[in-house]
């Protein structure tokens, strides 16, 4: 997801940290040490995004679209 930062100084600082929960439910994490910002979990729709791209990568490989949906829908991913 790209967001143009100069969008973002047209916010109040509660809507960016509206916008940081929304996209980062458990918050963030800075590490000083290797300058990572890391997070335990993000929004369940980065991992609808991911499906759909892996879905879109398979489908250019032939592999029909039924059939990865299933595969999908009865992983993990879906279960958890």
């Amino acid at each position: 997801m790209i967001i143009n930062c100069s969008t973002l100084n047209h916010y109040d600082n509660d809507s960016k940290l509206k916008l940081q929960k929304t996209l980062f439910p458990d918050g963030i994490n800075i590490s000083k040490q290797n300058k990572r910002v890391r997070t335990n979990r993000v929004n369940s729709i980065f991992a609808l995004i991911q499906a759909i791209a892996k879905l879109l990568k398979e489908n250019k490989n032939g592999k029909k679209s039924n059939q990865i949906l299933e595969d999908f829908i009865y992983s993990k991913q879906m279960i958890e």
